[in-house]
């Protein structure tokens, strides 16, 4: 598979490999008592967030979660309520 994508380079073979790889991440669970701040230098799994702010995907959970998922739930909300209104908010 990875030959064909190499060999080709076209957009069908990497959407073939793409299809047929599994990615398997595992990490050691951190919490406020175990926090270990090595491991999060070393974290090679991020979460981009719509501000633009990269995040250690090892502090997401600990830190950031809830600020981002209030953020993301007020813009949810003022989008559904103005595509239900149209350009109108209502309150």
């Amino acid at each position: 598979m990875i030959k064909s994508v190499l060999r080709n380079g076209t957009h069908e073979s990497l959407r073939e490999f793409h299809n047929k790889i599994l990615f398997l991440g595992m990490m050691h669970f951190q919490d406020p008592y175990n926090i270990d701040l090595e491991r999060v230098q070393r974290c090679g799994i991020h979460y981009a967030t719509p501000d633009g702010r990269i995040i250690p995907f090892c502090t997401y959970n600990m830190i950031y979660r809830q600020e981002i998922e209030s953020t993301m739930m007020g813009q949810t909300l003022d989008n559904t309520l103005l595509s239900l209104t149209g350009d109108k908010m209502i309150l």
